[in-house]
């Protein structure tokens, strides 16, 4: 499956601290500074019997999420119910672009990305 990429509408940066508390007030676990090349925080969200790897990337314009599964599109939602700033999330082919702040529920998501 695709990757998929959060950004702000504003084009801001997200802040670490902030997007750690959003994090693990939306369920992701074993979120850590990351070691690895490109990413700055690191965390694991599940939903259901699928999960996925999210990052802040180090440059903190964009969170990738690891697959566009359940988890991934679920994550996407709920980290847009957890932040004031409007968002938007595309996946690595850009088959969609999907403002997140105008999504009031999975179904509507659904619809959005087909």
């Amino acid at each position: 499956m695709a990757f998929l990429l959060i950004f702000r509408l504003d084009d801001g940066l997200f802040s670490e601290q902030e997007s750690l508390r959003q994090f693990e007030s939306i369920g992701v676990t074993d979120v850590e500074r990351s070691s690895m090349p490109g990413a700055a925080v690191t965390g694991h969200f599940h939903h259901l019997s699928d999960s996925v790897i999210v990052e802040i990337k180090s440059d903190f314009k964009t969170i990738a999420i690891s697959d566009s599964g359940p988890a991934g599109f679920e994550f996407a939602w709920r980290f847009q119910g957890a932040t004031t700033t409007p968002l938007r999330m595309v996946d690595e082919a850009y088959s969609f672009d999907v403002e997140l702040s105008d999504i009031h529920s999975m179904k509507e998501l659904r619809t959005a990305i087909q």
